[in-house]
């Protein structure tokens, strides 16, 4: 968190007021304050870093596609694992809806003129909304953890009680403000020069996806027939220890 707040003052102080690209911003400042030999340097590791972190994101987030395929949330194929006991199909799901993004936005909209960067800040800000969300969920987790599972929430504990809950409520209140200053001011003005147009957006993706999230959770208890996470992971396992034969 240091070093976060001080990089972003170092670029406040280096380039002037709304001169900062938001992108490159940071190897700019570098260049300002110690040469353009030393801002190709810091833009080459920045490049570098955000390919790997693309990598290491794309395959992690798979995970999620993947428990949800055990959990027949998603179709189960995508809770298999290959050979080599890969979650082989998850990731491709993931990688394949990653560039179907990717290809619209930049490649679609941005073409011969258009504002890729309009429909990116939109989805950008959108889904973490949602993101946000879904993290104070899991802070007032907290509260109800011990009632769920006793035996276990004494087993994982660290902590003392209170501690803990003051952690819950510091963390759902955090992500809750987190979401509201989404509304406060665009993230694009150029884009969505009106607050009003911006905040349409916002409520419209969070709309969909939390749309989407309900008929996939309805769907699923269908496909379910009642069983709990517990049952499914028990029914999977063998199949998931001996590679699925599922991934090829």
């Amino acid at each position: 968190m240091a070093a976060y707040l001080w990089t972003t003052w170092g670029n406040m102080v280096a380039i002037e007021a709304g001169g900062a690209n938001g992108v490159t911003g940071g190897a700019q400042a570098v260049e300002v304050a110690m040469g353009k030999w030393a801002g190709v340097i810091v833009a080459a590791i920045l490049a570098w870093v955000f390919l790997t972190a693309t990598v290491v994101y794309n395959y992690a987030f798979a995970r999620l596609l993947f428990v949800s395929g055990l959990e027949k949330r998603l179709p189960h194929q995508f809770g298999k694992v290959n050979r080599n006991k890969v979650p082989a199909n998850a990731v491709i799901l993931q990688t394949v809806i990653a560039a179907i993004i990717t290809v619209l936005v930049f490649f679609v909209i941005g073409a011969g003129g258009g504002d890729s960067n309009k429909p990116f800040y939109g989805l950008y800000a959108g889904l973490t909304i949602v993101w946000c969300i879904s993290t104070a969920l899991l802070f007032l987790d907290i509260f109800f953890a011990k009632r769920a599972a006793p035996a276990k929430f004494a087993e994982a504990q660290r902590i003392s009680l209170g501690w803990l809950y003051l952690c819950g409520a510091v963390g759902t209140v955090i992500n809750i403000l987190a979401v509201l200053f989404i509304f406060v001011g665009s993230w694009y003005p150029t884009g969505y020069p009106t607050l009003a147009e911006w905040n349409t957006w916002m409520v419209g993706i969070t709309a969909i996806s939390v749309i989407t999230g309900i008929l996939i959770y309805a769907i699923s208890q269908r496909t379910r027939r009642g069983k709990t996470d517990e049952q499914l992971l028990t029914e999977l396992a063998p199949a998931v220890g001996a590679g699925g034969g599922g991934g090829k």
